[in-house]
């Protein structure tokens, strides 16, 4: 009797560490096909699920309406990260009213400058024409 409980508890314990130890299989994220055959042919609006077409129209924009203000890194932390009375969908008004559509440069000064290492190649050369500021 004793030998055959033994033998059915050695059972279940090979049994339920083979369930136990299986890894999982990976779900696959289906790929989302594209609303549009390219960007020439997608809507100004966008296209897909949840999204703010006047948000995609601004995206859009590839002109600048007057020459870009010099701002520092202070400015953008100061942006709201909501804006009061806005919704997603409705007028932009708000949104401009904190600055939305301006055109910036964020000016950044170097703190600290330090002889190091020779830098070769297109590297180098990239280091040597670069400004420090990005529009």
């Amino acid at each position: 009797m004793k030998i055959q409980l033994l033998i059915v508890l050695v059972i279940l314990l090979v049994f339920s560490s083979l369930a136990v130890g299986q890894p999982k299989k990976k779900k696959r994220k289906k790929k989302a096909k594209p609303c549009a055959i390219n960007l020439a042919h997608c809507p100004d609006e966008g296209c897909g699920g949840e999204f703010d077409p006047n948000l995609n129209r601004v995206k859009n924009i590839t002109t600048l309406n007057g020459s870009p203000e010099d701002k520092d890194y202070s400015y953008l932390r100061d942006l709201p990260k909501i804006v009061p009375g806005y919704k997603i969908g409705s007028s932009r008004e708000k949104l401009e009213a904190e600055g939305e559509g301006k055109a910036i440069r964020v000016v950044i000064y170097a703190l600290v400058i330090r002889k190091e290492g020779v830098e070769s190649g297109p590297t180098r050369r990239r280091l040597e024409n670069s400004p420090l500021s990005s529009v």
